[in-house]
């Protein structure tokens, strides 16, 4: 799997995804998600592309202190194949780039 920064040709994809996935809320319109996203660390924006098919997403947060994750999603057919781990592998690595240690990462003991 490929996995790349978020681009705007793949909004209608990751929005499909996040359907199939059972991500969408009524009080979240994920075209504002995505929008918003972009203007604060698109970098944490992340797809995952298999045989040019866009089958996962993850968005990540980062403020400085502590980092968060959101829309985690795999496609369905794809899921049990440990790309959701891959995905977080790659945004974990992203967040300790940016300075989040492990022990911000690893939540409440």
């Amino acid at each position: 799997m490929e996995i790349r920064v978020f681009l705007p040709a793949d909004e209608q994809s990751v929005v499909s995804l996040w359907e199939r996935c059972d991500l969408i809320r009524p009080w979240n319109d994920p075209q504002k998600d995505i929008f918003r996203k972009l203007q604060l660390r698109d970098d944490l924006f992340l797809v995952g592309i298999v045989d040019e098919t866009l089958v996962a997403t993850v968005m990540a947060g980062y403020e400085g202190h502590r980092g968060w994750v959101n829309y985690l999603a795999v496609a369905p057919g794809s899921q049990r194949r440990g790309l959701a781990r891959l995905m977080m592998t790659e945004v974990e690595r992203r967040l300790r780039a940016l300075g989040l240690s492990e022990d911000q990462s690893a939540g409440p003991k």
